[in-house]
């Protein structure tokens, strides 16, 4: 077998990974047709030997292949070249309505995804509105979702914003791969970075010379020590100011699938939290909220 020299810099001049670099060499052979569709790779040792590599390194390369859908790996018989029609398709489960105005950060986050998915060179399949329950049972999203879990060859799929106990059986106990992104989602494989977005808004109102900081601090959030609060006061460590008490307010009923109610809470909360102010004669000069919606009401307030 001759081998195809493979690069080991990116256009920039950073090293790649030997492994790395030895996907992207064996991709390209099998984009040119030299290794056929439906017909297998040399075996792992032959390839380790050829490319004067550890078979350790080829394990992770034909792994990242896999991964993309470029190859199957069969036990017992060895690994084959797929077909362009074998890309992997991966379904992303949406519990809000992505029609809902106040769902824009679930569109955002749907088309990131959707960009990653195709570089990968596979496909995806979009279910949203889960959530939604009909007088005579599951929504027709969720209906369409089993009959393309039983029809379909998905690769994975990609759960966003859908509570516990939501799904069917079929679909929850489903043995594909998954990931869960979400407060409201047990056990999620994937959260959003809570200490970076506390400590980095913290520390930029603390530039601006702000020392009577508030957090609105939503329902999912409760456990003591969890990663807000400790970027809160590892910025307050950093810039010297004070959080008290007072400086954590909780919005409790708080759902970041709520919508318009979101909005509603944020509202409430907010003037419930002037009359204290009021009352005490200490307003706040700086609020952190972490929630969008949740701050449109909050600004309607102020």
């Amino acid at each position: 077998m001759i081998k195809t020299p493979y690069r080991d810099r990116t256009p920039g001049g950073f090293a790649l990974p030997r492994y790395v670099a030895l996907a992207e060499s064996i991709q390209r052979d099998i984009e040119s047709g030299r290794f056929s569709v439906g017909k297998p790779l040399p075996a792992e040792r032959e390839l380790a030997r050829t490319f004067d590599v550890a078979h350790l390194t080829i394990r992770h390369a034909l792994s990242l292949l896999a991964k993309k859908g470029m190859i199957s790996r069969q036990h017992g018989r060895g690994t084959f070249v797929q077909s362009a029609s074998a890309t992997a398709v991966i379904g992303i489960l949406i519990g809000p309505n992505l029609l809902d105005e106040p769902t824009y950060f679930y569109r955002a986050l749907v088309q990131t995804i959707r960009k990653e998915v195709g570089d990968h060179r596979w496909n995806c399949r979009l279910y949203d509105d889960l959530t939604a329950r009909q007088t005579m049972g599951l929504s027709g999203n969720s209906l369409n979702l089993i009959q393309d879990i039983r029809h379909h060859a998905f690769k994975g799929l990609i759960w966003i914003g859908i509570p516990p106990g939501t799904m069917t059986d079929e679909i929850a106990q489903s043995d594909l791969p998954n990931v869960a992104f979400g407060s409201t989602v047990q056990e999620a494989a994937v959260n959003l970075d809570l200490h970076s977005f506390t400590f980095n808004a913290a520390s930029c109102l603390a530039q601006q010379g702000r020392r009577r900081l508030v957090y609105l601090r939503t329902y999912w959030q409760k456990s003591r020590g969890a990663p807000d609060v400790d970027g809160l006061l590892d910025a307050a460590a950093a810039h010297r100011f004070q959080m008290t008490r007072e400086s954590i307010c909780p919005v409790e009923g708080f759902s970041p699938q709520g919508g318009i109610f979101a909005e509603k809470l944020g509202y409430e909360q907010m003037l419930k939290l002037m009359k204290r102010w009021d009352a005490a004669r200490a307003w706040p000069d700086g609020l952190i909220v972490p929630d969008d919606v949740l701050m449109r009401g909050v600004a309607a307030a102020l």
